[in-house]
């Protein structure tokens, strides 16, 4: 009797270690598809940010130069003046 009580005991623990283990392979890979995915949506925007600084740095003398005409129109135009003026820009 005593070596089926054993016997019940150590299918006990090898199910808990098993439930354990399943649990455990269940968390490490939810969060490493987390990181995954992270990384896939991190190096997308990272490729498009990069795009959007190229193409900036190509115009810059042109938006420096609309930013400047801009404010000359806004010392003759109150609407102009007051649009600069909520983006900072004067």
């Amino acid at each position: 009797m005593e070596t089926s009580i054993n016997a019940q005991f150590n299918r006990l623990v090898n199910i808990m270690i098993a439930i354990v283990v399943a649990f455990a392979a269940m968390v490490a890979s939810t969060i490493g598809f987390a990181v995954w995915d992270r990384r896939i949506m991190i190096r997308s925007f990272e490729t498009k940010v990069k795009a959007i600084e190229e193409a900036f740095s190509e115009n810059r003398q042109q938006v420096h130069a609309l930013i400047e005409s801009m404010k000359a129109l806004s010392q003759r135009d109150a609407q102009v003046a007051e649009v600069l003026r909520r983006f900072h820009l004067l």
